[in-house]
C-alpha cells in the first residue's frame, strides 16, 4: 500500500488532500513519524525520523495522531482481497503482503494481469491505492515493487532478470544497510553482480557468518525507561530460530505484557568464528531500568 497510514487519513479526511501528512507523536514528546504522506516525503520527511526534525523539515506538517484500529480495518479489506485470489499470501505487515499467484480464483496465466485487477479491486473497495511487483520470486518482487510509487506496477519477467540485476546496487540485498554497503564498496563491491561474482571465504571476512554466545533484548517503555536482557549459552550458534526462542524467552523477563513499550531491540554479543563451545560463557550484566534523561 502507497504511504498506508497517511493515505487513509487523507481519505477519510479531505482537508488532509494534497497536504504534507505525517501520523505518529507529538512533537514535543519525543514522538516519531510512522508514515508520511508523499507530499511531506518531497521535504524529507520519512518513516522512523523523531517527529520534531520531520517539523522543522517540513514547518507547514500535519501532524495526525495514529488511529491503528482503523489501519487494521482497512488492511483486513486488502487482505480479504488477496485470500479471494490464492491462499498463498505471506503477509509482512498491515500493508505489505507476497502472493504467489501462479495458480489464481481468476486462472489469469500472467502475473501481471493479476496485479492489475488486484489494484483495481484494491482502488474499488478502499479509495486507496497500492503498488506491485512481479517477479519470478520474492526477493526481486520486493525490489520491483519499490519502483515507480505511487500506484505502480512493475514486472521483472524471468528472461530480463539477469539485465535487470546488472542495474541493482548492493543496498538491494537484504540486510545489507548503509554501514555494510559501505564496507562492500570500499572493497570494489558495489553491485549484486560484484556479490555473486565473490566466493564465500572473500565475502566472510567483510560480512562475517559468524557464532553468538549470547543473546540480548533492548525494551523501552512508554516512560522512557529502559531495559536490557540476556542470556548466554555455552554452545555458540547462529541459527535465527534458536535465537528467535531465546529472545521470545527473555520476554518473559520484562513488563511488557502489562506496559506499553516504544522499542523493542535484539542483537547477539560474545562472537566467535566457530562453533568451539566455552566452559563458562561471559555474561553480560542486565541492566536497571534507566530514567528518560539518561
Amino acid at each position: 500500500m502507497d504511504a498506508f497510514y497517511a493515505s487513509v487519513e487523507q481519505r477519510d479526511n479531505p482537508t488532509l488532500r494534497g497536504r504534507p501528512v505525517a501520523v505518529g507523536g507529538d512533537p514535543t514528546k519525543r514522538g516519531v513519524v510512522a508514515a508520511a504522506s508523499y507530499e511531506a516525503r518531497a521535504f524529507g520527511v520519512r518513516s522512523a525520523l523523531p517527529m520534531s526534525h520531520a517539523v522543522r523539515l517540513c514547518p507547514t506538517l500535519v501532524i495526525v495522531r495514529p488511529d491503528f484500529a482503523k489501519y487494521r480495518a482497512v488492511s483486513r479489506e486488502v487482505f480479504d482481497l488477496f485470500r479471494s485470489v490464492t491462499p498463498l499470501v505471506e503477509g509482512l505487515s498491515l500493508d505489505e503482503a507476497y502472493l504467489d499467484v501462479t495458480e489464481n480464483a481468476w486462472r489469469e496465466p500472467l502475473g501481471v494481469n493479476v496485479a492489475r485487477r488486484l489494484k483495481a479491486a484494491i482502488r474499488d473497495a478502499t479509495g486507496l491505492t497500492a503498488s506491485a511487483g512481479v517477479a519470478p520470486n520474492k526477493f526481486l518482487a520486493k525490489v520491483a515493487s519499490g519502483w515507480h510509487k505511487p500506484d505502480g506496477l512493475t514486472v521483472i519477467a524471468p528472461d530480463r532478470v539477469e539485465a535487470f540485476l546488472q542495474n541493482l546496487s548492493v543496498d538491494a540485498l537484504w540486510g545489507v544497510g548503509p554501514k555494510t554497503a559501505k564496507k562492500l564498496r570500499e572493497h570494489g563491491i558495489g553491485r549484486l553482480l560484484d556479490v555473486r561474482a565473490r566466493t564465500r571465504d572473500e565475502l566472510h571476512p567483510l560480512v562475517g557468518g559468524m557464532f553468538a554466545r549470547t543473546v540480548v533484548i533492548k525494551v523501552r517503555y512508554h516512560d522512557f525507561r529502559t531495559v536490557t536482557r540476556s542470556h548466554s549459552d555455552p554452545q555458540p550458534t547462529r541459527d535465527a530460530e534458536r535465537i528467535v526462542a531465546r529472545a521470545l524467552g527473555l520476554l518473559d523477563k520484562t513488563d511488557i505484557a502489562t506496559t506499553s513499550v516504544r522499542l523493542l531491540g535484539v542483537s547477539v554479543h560474545n562472537l566467535s568464528e566457530s562453533m568451539e563451545r566455552v566452559s563458562k560463557p561471559r555474561v553480560l550484566r542486565e541492566s536497571e531500568p534507566r530514567l528518560p534523561f539518561d
